[in-house]
């Protein structure tokens, strides 16, 4: 049989739980999560190159969706900027602020016959709990009570998701980290193909003594046509950045910019 204190004490975890939820969840929610879009921009995408940025581009929208999808599958909102995404809840997206959500929950989400006897238009931390114990309840209550606001604090963790705020955010940034790698996989045929180009020019102008020696040098800069460590050295390296190959190209074509 439970007793009063037991009661009590399961009503304090209620409201401590309730508490550090409503303390905390603002900064969870206008935390900027980094994203790595505009520093990849400059190792993959910054070129004239339509082919590659078109790759690049179409990569950013289907990462972008991808985050997307792992929030709304956790019943909340990503929104997403080049540099950052931030989580929101979506009942915030329908015009309803934090404070009201959070305030509303808290009475809500307590079940049982006891929410019947919480007063209405006062945040739950306030209510005087004790009181409405003595006057509503019978010690025969208690084990039937002490049951209903276990699960309330169940209910409490599930309609103001700080759980599932943190285990999202996680699952995103495991998501992030893999990035650059996945970035290179995308755009690699782009990449691919101009170097296939510009290996191919070489051939054709390394007999012509008059670019013999640029032509060297320039098949010196693409790995001696190794194009697989050309392309994964350079997405790691900024001295050898794999954007030059539009440059590269251009000048194979055009022998007088050889010099």
């Amino acid at each position: 049989m439970r007793t009063k204190d037991d009661v009590l004490g399961i009503w304090n975890d209620y409201i401590a739980t309730y508490e550090h939820i409503k303390g905390s969840i603002g900064k969870w929610l206008d935390e900027k999560h980094p994203l790595p879009f505009s520093e990849l921009w400059h190792v993959f995408g910054d070129t004239t190159d339509e082919e590659i940025r078109g790759h690049y581009h179409l990569w950013v929208w289907r990462m972008k969706n991808r985050i997307l999808n792992i929030a709304d599958k956790n019943r909340l909102w990503a929104n997403i900027e080049d540099d950052y995404y931030q989580i929101e809840l979506r009942e915030l997206t329908q015009g309803v602020s934090l404070d009201e959500f959070i305030s509303t929950m808290g009475v809500w989400c307590v079940r049982g016959e006891l929410n019947s006897y919480l007063p209405k238009g006062v945040d739950v931390d306030k209510i005087n709990f004790e009181e409405i114990l003595d006057t509503k309840f019978n010690r025969s209550d208690y084990d039937e009570l002490y049951k209903s606001i276990t699960e309330s604090i169940d209910m409490l963790h599930y309609r103001l998701q700080d759980e599932v705020i943190a285990n999202t955010v996680k699952e995103i940034s495991e998501f992030v980290s893999d990035m650059t790698d996945n970035c290179a996989r995308y755009v690699e045929p782009a990449y691919r193909w101009k170097f296939d180009e510009a290996i191919r020019l070489i051939q054709d102008l390394k007999d012509d003594a008059s670019y013999s020696e640029s032509v060297a040098l320039l098949y010196k800069f693409l790995a001696d046509g190794d194009f697989n460590r050309w392309y994964y050295g350079g997405t790691h390296s900024r001295e050898n950045s794999i954007l030059s190959i539009v440059g590269y190209v251009e000048a194979l074509k055009n022998g007088e910019r050889l010099d």
